[in-house]
Protein backbone atom coordinates (compact mmCIF):
# COMPACT_ATOMS: atom_id res chain seq x y z
CA UNK A 1 0.00 0.00 0.00
CA UNK A 2 0.92 3.92 -0.43
CA UNK A 3 1.09 3.87 3.80
CA UNK A 4 3.53 0.91 3.79
CA UNK A 5 5.96 2.07 0.97
CA UNK A 6 5.50 5.62 2.28
CA UNK A 7 7.10 3.88 6.04
CA UNK A 8 9.95 1.51 4.62
CA UNK A 9 11.00 4.93 2.08
CA UNK A 10 10.62 7.33 4.79
CA UNK A 11 9.18 9.92 2.51
CA UNK A 12 5.77 11.27 1.81
CA UNK A 13 6.85 12.02 -1.77
CA UNK A 14 4.72 8.33 -2.32
CA UNK A 15 1.30 8.87 -4.89
CA UNK A 16 -1.26 6.49 -5.64
CA UNK A 17 -2.12 6.39 -9.65
CA UNK A 18 -5.01 8.83 -8.87
CA UNK A 19 -3.01 10.89 -6.25
CA UNK A 20 -0.20 11.55 -8.73
CA UNK A 21 -2.30 12.63 -12.20
CA UNK A 22 -1.69 16.57 -13.15
CA UNK A 23 2.00 16.49 -11.08
CA UNK A 24 5.29 16.22 -12.72
CA UNK A 25 8.43 15.12 -10.97
CA UNK A 26 12.05 15.15 -12.30
CA UNK A 27 12.08 11.02 -11.29
CA UNK A 28 9.65 8.74 -10.96
CA UNK A 29 10.47 5.60 -9.22
CA UNK A 30 6.99 3.26 -10.11
CA UNK A 31 6.82 0.11 -7.93
CA UNK A 32 5.01 -2.83 -8.87
CA UNK A 33 2.51 -1.40 -11.48
CA UNK A 34 1.26 -4.41 -12.74
CA UNK A 35 0.42 -7.04 -9.62
CA UNK A 36 -3.14 -5.74 -9.64
CA UNK A 37 -6.19 -8.22 -10.15
CA UNK A 38 -6.96 -5.95 -13.25
CA UNK A 39 -3.96 -7.05 -14.34
CA UNK A 40 -4.15 -10.78 -13.88
CA UNK A 41 -7.21 -10.56 -15.64
CA UNK A 42 -5.86 -9.02 -18.66
CA UNK A 43 -3.41 -11.82 -19.16
CA UNK A 44 -4.98 -14.19 -21.07
CA UNK A 45 -5.84 -11.64 -23.20
CA UNK A 46 -2.85 -10.20 -24.64
CA UNK A 47 -1.40 -11.16 -27.23
CA UNK A 48 1.37 -13.93 -27.44
CA UNK A 49 3.89 -11.13 -28.56
CA UNK A 50 2.65 -8.96 -25.44
CA UNK A 51 1.84 -5.75 -27.11
CA UNK A 52 -2.01 -5.76 -28.62
CA UNK A 53 -4.90 -6.44 -26.05
CA UNK A 54 -7.31 -8.82 -28.42
CA UNK A 55 -10.73 -6.68 -29.77
CA UNK A 56 -13.23 -9.30 -29.48
CA UNK A 57 -14.64 -8.17 -25.99
CA UNK A 58 -14.63 -4.49 -24.85
CA UNK A 59 -13.17 -4.29 -21.11
CA UNK A 60 -13.31 -0.92 -19.86
CA UNK A 61 -12.16 -1.69 -16.60
CA UNK A 62 -8.74 -3.13 -17.67
CA UNK A 63 -8.20 -0.20 -19.82
CA UNK A 64 -8.80 2.30 -16.69
CA UNK A 65 -6.03 0.29 -15.13
CA UNK A 66 -3.62 0.08 -18.12
CA UNK A 67 -4.91 4.45 -18.35
CA UNK A 68 -3.59 4.60 -14.63
CA UNK A 69 -0.24 3.46 -15.57
CA UNK A 70 0.21 5.64 -18.24
CA UNK A 71 -0.61 8.32 -16.17
CA UNK A 72 1.81 7.57 -13.49
CA UNK A 73 4.66 6.60 -16.27
CA UNK A 74 3.98 10.24 -17.89
CA UNK A 75 4.39 12.00 -14.73
CA UNK A 76 8.08 12.26 -15.04
CA UNK A 77 10.10 15.02 -16.99
CA UNK A 78 13.77 13.26 -16.26
CA UNK A 79 14.27 9.47 -15.29
CA UNK A 80 11.54 6.46 -15.01
CA UNK A 81 12.40 3.56 -12.93
CA UNK A 82 10.04 0.61 -13.06
CA UNK A 83 10.47 -2.00 -10.45
CA UNK A 84 8.24 -4.88 -10.45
Amino acid sequence: SVGELKALLATDQVFSFDDCAGLEFSEVFVWRPFTGAQFREADPHVEQDGKVLKRHQTRDHLCTAFNKVYTAFTRTTNTLIVLQ
